[in-house]
């Protein structure tokens, strides 16, 4: 199988030479994950400029475009990304052609909700089970 060819870790020095800073750990994560999501850093519909990364707790990204389940997969890939990296995050209005995706590091696999997130699969199961009489068939 072919590595999709935004999916590397790189996408965070591209931030760092165009916005003239050093990304915090966490700065790093998310440009890594925004430059996958929208198809190479430089092509996502974001202000590299206006985005704090070298917060070291909390990155609001303001984003432009739609986010997809299947498409393009932008929706899928930011879930799975941040799900995989322990990464809370909220989408939210920003503006009539903008959305504000906010990301927090959490700690572990369990724990306090402010300080875990589970795994992706265990977050399915979980919404699974609310469904699970409601979906015997197969259809909503």
């Amino acid at each position: 199988m072919i590595s999709h060819p935004y999916a590397h870790e790189s996408h965070y020095m591209w931030v760092e030479s165009r916005c003239k800073i050093a990304c915090s750990p966490f700065g790093r994560k998310i440009a890594n994950i925004i430059g996958y999501v929208g198809n190479g850093i430089y092509n996502a519909p974001i202000k590299p400029e206006k985005v704090d990364w070298d917060d070291e707790d909390y990155i609001v990204v303001n984003w432009g475009g739609d986010l997809t389940n299947w498409d393009n997969k932008s929706l899928s890939k930011l879930f799975v990304l941040c799900a995989r990296q322990m990464i809370r995050f909220t989408i939210e209005p920003s503006s009539p052609s903008t959305i504000k995706l906010s990301f927090w590091q959490r700690e572990g696999r369990t724990g306090g909700i402010s300080h875990c997130l589970p795994d992706a699969e265990d977050l399915i199961k979980d919404i699974d089970n609310d469904f699970s009489e409601n979906w015997k068939g197969g259809s909503a």
